[in-house]
């Protein structure tokens, strides 16, 4: 593999050059290191594509080849205070200023023509985001893989609880340990996070972009609201493209996710096709619109044992499918899931021990296990109940987002509700679907605090993400609720002391209702009586062409495993 990886990166130089290796200045002065490639012998002017990485940007020399043996100036620069730029690491605080100024600096060179576009995944996707909320005006378009536009809720504090093991190990091994400091001291929304989301900066947003995100990401929904919001706030509306796959952070490039494996056509082999077509299109003015044939893209799951044309298939949609009814399927006392509420009497006693968290199993992580994983060890657990439906008679699919709402008491000022959706196969494993947590004392809005009153009844709406997933016939929906999910997040100490700042913990005696009155259900979303997605196979491109694009694509897969190892 090395060796045709050598070949091809030869190859790909033969057509490229290396311009130069710059300083380029920030609006504060701050210099950051870049490096220009240039189609060889690099005589014109040309579009540019733009990335910009805290992992060391000669580890990005493949890509600045292959996009300069496609016909464009490449640049591929260090952020602030990473590699050989100068400044101090910001954990994403400065990215919107430093992507608007590169942008801007790009577009006043001799070898421009002054049309940019960006790419980049996770670390190099979020910084695209933040950037098109700064508006640069020779930002042409964007290619957006695996990452999220807030980053409050979709990475450091989803549901206002912190996401401990992926924060801590990715700041640590990257120099961000002040970035980490500062985020510990702002577990509330407040104004320390305007400058890592683009709430309020949608409607600034002129770029066309391609979001491109899997169900079993750490970014979860990121990618699906982006793209919502974009499509509906921004300048370019109808100029979006949606991807979604059942893929973890790193897996595009693999059918194996967690403990199952999708079939082949679910890795991600026209990526390339794609990002040619869309900077062709978008940069240099060639080829048909890449989203003529439809502007959303997903892959709907399901068994991986038992093949169907329902489940396990990509679907195509003129847009993202708007969900219909959203069905509540009622827990009840004696662990069944049912589609009545319970009797007006139904409840169930559990005790939450911070001292003896429920493990995180899989799911939505970067350094842990990530994917779906079996949650059957976590059956018994006293502190843990759960519920499970009949027998699916029919396959039953829910495309769309999906929650629970969970009523309870308890004689502690705060806790966490955490929450596990789950495909129970007939052989009886409880593959993880989604899940989701959420604080107590944020439930009036992550940016106040309202601490519980001991025995009194609250409602609580836990998030669990978007998805498109078929529960085949013969399975049964299974559903696990617990007070914690670590070492993926904090364990709260239930004392209501500040956030991340405990020197106690206390025991939580919590009672969970089931009753007509307070009904804790979970809700899944079915879609509208509309089409229901169309079959797609993945594009192609003809003719020599297509031998450069393989060429390239060979190139870019070495990149993305690099870039997405232990690294969000």
């Amino acid at each position: 593999m090395r060796k045709i990886l050598l070949i091809c990166l030869v190859a790909a130089s033969l057509h490229a050059q290396v311009l130069e290796h710059a300083q380029v200045p920030m609006r504060d002065g701050v210099l950051l290191a870049t490096d220009i490639y240039l189609p060889f012998p690099g005589l014109s002017r040309y579009p540019t594509i733009v990335m910009r990485t805290p992992y060391g940007k000669e580890g990005q020399a493949d890509l600045g080849y292959g996009f300069a043996a496609e016909g464009y100036a490449a640049v591929i620069q260090d952020v602030r205070g990473h590699g050989g730029s100068e400044g101090a690491a910001s954990m994403f605080a400065t990215e919107a200023d430093d992507g608007y100024d590169t942008v801007e600096w790009i577009a006043a060179q001799g070898w421009s023509d002054g049309a940019v576009g960006s790419f980049g995944a996770s670390y190099l996707g979020v910084n695209q985001y933040l950037m098109a909320g700064a508006a640069p005006p020779h930002l042409k378009c964007m290619f957006v893989v695996v990452a999220s536009t807030d980053l409050y809720d979709n990475l450091v504090y989803p549901g206002g609880c912190f996401r401990k093991y992926d924060i801590e190990s990715w700041a640590d091994g990257n120099g961000e340990e002040a970035g980490l400091a500062a985020t510990l001291l702002h577990p509330m929304r407040d104004v320390f996070w305007d400058p890592l989301s683009l709430r309020g900066k949608y409607a600034d947003v002129t770029v066309p972009t391609v979001h491109v995100g899997g169900w079993y990401d750490l970014f979860g929904s990121g990618p699906v609201a982006a793209y919502n919001l974009f499509s509906k706030l921004s300048k370019a509306p109808r100029d979006q493209m949606l991807i979604m796959g059942p893929w973890t952070h790193s897996g595009t490039g693999q059918p194996a996710q967690g403990q199952l494996v999708y079939p082949p056509d679910s890795v991600f082999t026209w990526l390339t096709d794609l990002l040619l077509q869309w900077f062709g299109y978008y940069l240099k003015g060639d080829g048909a619109d890449p989203a003529a044939s439809g502007r959303v893209a997903l892959y709907t799951m399901g068994d991986v044992d038992v093949p169907s044309d329902r489940w396990n298939v990509w679907k195509t949609y003129d847009d993202l499918p708007e969900s219909g009814a959203r069905t509540p399927y009622y827990f009840r006392s004696d662990g069944t899931i049912n589609t009545a509420p319970g009797n007006s009497e139904s409840s169930l006693d559990v005790v939450f021990n911070p001292a003896d968290p429920v493990p995180t199993i899989g799911g939505a992580n970067l350094v842990l296990e990530a994917g779906p994983y079996d949650q059957s060890p976590l059956l018994g657990r006293a502190d843990a109940p759960v519920f499970v439906s009949p027998f699916l008679l029919e396959p039953l699919e829910a495309t769309g987002p999906m929650s629970a709402r969970v009523y309870f008491s308890s004689d502690v000022p705060d806790l966490d509700v955490a929450v596990r959706l789950t495909d129970i196969y007939p052989d009886g494993r409880w593959m993880l679907v989604e899940d989701g947590i959420f604080k107590a004392r944020y439930r009036e809005g992550t940016d106040r605090e309202v601490f519980m009153t001991p025995e009194t009844v609250y409602a609580l709406d836990v998030d669990l993400g978007t998805t498109s997933y078929v529960f085949a016939s013969g399975h049964r929906i299974g559903c696990i609720v617990a007070g914690s999910n670590y070492p993926r997040f904090d364990v709260n100490p239930q004392t209501g002391e500040p956030v991340n700042q405990a020197t106690h913990t206390s025991t939580a005696h919590v009672r969970l209702y089931m009753s007509a009155r307070y009904a804790s259900r979970l809700i899944l979303p079915s879609l509208d009586a509309g089409p229901h997605g169309r079959p797609t196979g993945a594009p192609g491109i003809a003719g020599s062409k297509a031998r450069r694009a393989n060429l390239f694509g060979d190139l870019f897969s070495s990149m993305f495993g690099r870039s997405q190892t232990r690294r969000p």
